[in-house]
């Protein structure tokens, strides 16, 4: 408990649909002094303030029946106001840089140290106070540069009408994406994944006796009771995805021999999977490119050196995540069909990252989805951990306990390898980049050439029909100009680099002098400032917290590709 409060009453108004995050807050703001009020959503935050005088707001932003955003705007309106402090999981710096235009008193991101939150906030409030009684004192009705008014100012003066309408549009997109779909309704849908994923029983049995080393005619007897099973079965068996066959293999039996139980297994499973949701309605998703990143991916995990100390079993799992980490988008999609199209359309208008657009509005990701129902069809437990973390962005993986720490980043390594072998990239596509040491740690040397042998084996499979393309229209980065760019990091290992290659983009050296914006990769702790002639720059970091230049536009990973070019 501080021992500096003075005699005036403080009073503060917390805003979370999260009990335990208002409890937490609650009682960091109580030993600095606070007296304070809870609400569980905007609406109820409302009514609150029209009854009582606060001299904190602390707001979440994605909640049920009013977001954060819109209620700190409203009450950024009022004269006088109370400080208004955001405490988000929503790491979008677009949303963070327009509430803080607008004149929110500070972001703080989740999780966060909630005994220096509740100080930062104490002082706040204190100079707020102080401001007032010095306006009184001197009788004046100017505003002071801590009054409601700050954002207009900001906005009218500093940034011109562009900048506000810019922000404008900003705020729109955050009171879409914060549209969060009620607990209730998700926890409903979720519970019926199964049904929504018809995973047919043949799979799910051929997996079952697999894992438990059954014998091999039990395994043969029972894919050969579906008949479009065992004919794909084989015809990924005969293709460059099973690389280490030489010879053409005609029966099921050579196929179990050849291969091992435990990947007919997981063949067996995702290509039940496959089966399943061929038929689903989700036009506004590009079914053959998720699938091909699904192989992709699987491929990649094969380019890493061995595991130390790890069993075949672990090997295994990891492998079998890399081909199921697609399906929670498409079980998603086929769950909440409207609300999913919604979000993929004005993704792919704006450039916002459906990944994160995925979380706002479902409360999870899609690899969260995909562990749920690995969940349903009693895949092992190690499975359901690497899908819960792999969402993790890379510099985030660094807090996990070392050995899944160690699992998760391999096949966050092989989902995002997977993802560029299909040289595929729609706007809206999630953009992190692993240091080098994660590259290093995984045995792979050139980061260039295991994209290249990945795709080499990609495009010697066969094609299957999981389902249609995508029946929306991507459009391709080739027309974009010429980006001058920065990095540290040897061209062979460098993920940007190498991603803007594929979409096409022309790269400059930053070193010729030049009025555009300089693109500088910093994600790597050796990062060099780019050179002084490079005029306006544009720093990629990981994460938010790194330390950027004010004169510089922060770009905090992971992002999508066009909010990292634009």
């Amino acid at each position: 408990m501080v021992a500096h409060i003075d005699k005036e009453h403080l009073r503060a108004l917390i805003v979370d649909d999260d009990s335990v995050v208002r409890k937490i807050l609650k009682e960091a703001l109580s030993d600095e002094g606070f007296e304070c009020q809870l609400a569980g959503n905007g609406e109820h935050a409302a009514d609150c303030m029209k009854t009582a005088r606060f001299d904190l707001l602390v707001t979440d932003l994605c909640m049920p029946e009013k977001n954060g955003h819109a209620l700190s705007v409203s009450v950024l309106e009022q004269e006088p106001r109370p400080v208004v402090l955001v405490h988000t999981g929503v790491t979008d710096p677009r949303i963070a840089r327009d509430l803080m235009v607008r004149g929110v008193d500070d972001v703080v991101y989740k999780p966060a140290d909630y005994a220096a939150l509740a100080a930062k906030a104490w002082g706040l409030v204190k100079r707020r106070r102080a401001a007032a009684r010095d306006r009184q004192t001197r009788g004046g009705d100017s505003p002071s540069p801590d009054s409601g008014d700050m954002h207009a100012i900001s906005s009218d003066v500093k940034t011109g009408r562009s900048e506000r309408l810019r922000s404008e549009s900003v705020a729109a997109q955050a009171e879409a994406v914060s549209r969060r779909i009620p607990a209730r309704e998700m926890q409903t849908r979720l519970s019926q994944l199964k049904s929504l994923v018809p995973l047919s029983e043949v799979a799910i049995e051929v997996y079952s006796l697999a894992t438990q080393d059954a014998e091999a005619d039990r395994l043969r007897d029972c894919i050969e009771r579906d008949a479009t099973l065992a004919a794909e079965v084989l015809k990924l068996v005969n293709s460059a995805y099973c690389s280490a066959i030489h010879r053409r293999i005609d029966s099921i039996d050579e196929a179990i021999i050849r291969l091992g139980r435990g990947s007919i297994g997981e063949l067996a499973l995702l290509l039940g999977v496959r089966q399943g949701l061929a038929g689903q309605p989700v036009p506004w998703l590009d079914r053959k490119l998720l699938w091909r990143r699904s192989m992709a991916a699987a491929i990649a995990l094969r380019q890493f050196s061995a595991l130390d100390s790890e069993d075949s079993r672990l090997e295994n799992t990891l492998h079998l995540c890399a081909l199921l980490h697609p399906v929670g988008r498409l079980a998603l999609a086929a769950a909440f069909p409207d609300d999913h199209r919604e979000l993929v359309e004005r993704c792919q208008e704006c450039g916002e990252s459906l990944e994160l657009a995925e979380q706002q509005r479902f409360g999870l990701t899609h690899h969260q989805v995909t562990a749920r129902l690995a969940t349903a069809w009693c895949l092992p437990g190690e499975s359901r951990t690497l899908l819960e973390q792999v969402s993790r962005p890379f510099h985030l993986v660094e807090r996990l306990p070392s050995e899944l720490q160690h699992r998760v980043r391999r096949l966050k390594l092989a989902i995002l390898i997977g993802q560029l072998a299909t040289a595929d990239w729609p706007l809206w596509d999630t953009v992190d980049v692993p240091a080098e040491q994660a590259l290093h740690d995984a045995g792979i040397a050139s980061l260039d050439e295991t994209v290249a042998a990945v795709r080499e084996q990609l495009d010697s499979i066969p094609e299957s029909d999981p389902g249609p393309g995508s029946s929306l229209a991507f459009p391709k980065y080739a027309d974009i100009g010429p980006v001058h760019y920065h990095s540290p990091v040897p061209e062979k290992n460098d993920t940007l680099r190498i991603l803007f290659k594929l979409a096409g983009i022309t790269l400059l050296d930053a070193s010729s002098p030049s009025t555009r914006v300089t693109l500088v990769n910093a994600v790597s702790p050796s990062a060099r400032r780019p050179p002084a002639n490079a005029g306006k720059v544009r720093v990629v970091t990981a994460g938010a917290d790194a330390d950027v230049s004010d004169a510089a536009i922060h770009v905090a990973l992971p992002a999508s590709l066009h909010e990292i070019l634009f």
